[in-house]
């Protein structure tokens, strides 16, 4: 089991340059990864949010293509990371951010729609079930909740995790594993989806919408409603 905890702290002023490095072979431009998402997950929101929470925002690299599929809504961002938050509160001071796990309580129902990408595999798995019910609290009733995690099944993802400095403690989670975390927090499933099984240079994009059931994609989907 791993237990060197990652400080991203260390890591705001490099994370670009490194992640670049760790994914160019798929992608020259790093933002593809943060556009994708946004996309998939916009075509398969069921209304409009009004407030959005990012879950684990880093230097909030997602933001940018959060606020322009939703110019009208109010954008939060929560990290453990306060370097990080300092880098969205300079690049977007619209943004409103916290890091203290205590002011959950300030957003009680509050979210109409929670986003996490790339965070759950960092969260230690002793961890896991207080951390989600925590995200539960936060959301409305009806509201949605997309997460995005590295497909374990996928081999060039676990390659990559390995020789990624900044996931020196992850432990990936398994699609079903991470259903299961979130049906045991009380939310209601809806769908999941795998993606990035092309790179961008092969322009094979557009066949991914009918792949999406193929449990082989470099990284998955959840979709969950309170």
């Amino acid at each position: 089991m791993k237990n060197n905890k990652v400080n991203f702290d260390e890591f705001v002023e490099d994370y670009d340059e490194l992640l670049n490095e760790n994914t160019a072979f798929f992608a020259k431009d790093d933002s593809y990864f943060a556009k994708y998402k946004i996309d998939l997950m916009s075509v398969n929101i069921s209304s409009s949010p009004l407030r959005i929470l990012e879950y684990g925002s880093g230097t909030g690299r997602n933001i940018p293509f959060i606020i322009e599929k939703y110019p009208n809504a109010e954008v939060y961002a929560f990290d453990i990371s306060q370097e990080s938050l300092k880098v969205i509160n300079e690049s977007l001071p619209n943004v409103k951010t916290f890091f203290e796990i205590t002011e959950f309580n300030n957003y009680f129902e509050y979210f109409d729609l929670i986003y996490i990408a790339g965070v759950y595999h960092h969260i230690a798995p002793e961890l896991r079930e207080d951390v989600t019910a925590g995200i539960y609290r936060m959301l409305k009733s009806g509201g949605e909740l997309f997460v995005f995690e590295h497909n374990p099944y996928n081999f060039v993802t676990k390659k990559l995790v390995e020789n990624c400095i900044y996931d020196a403690d992850a432990i990936l989670v398994k699609p079903f594993e991470l259903k299961d975390l979130l049906l045991k927090a009380s939310f209601k499933y809806s769908l999941c989806k795998y993606y990035l099984f092309f790179p961008p240079v092969t322009k094979l994009q557009w066949v991914e919408k009918y792949m999406h059931y193929i449990p082989l994609g470099g990284q998955y989907m959840v979709k969950m409603v309170k």
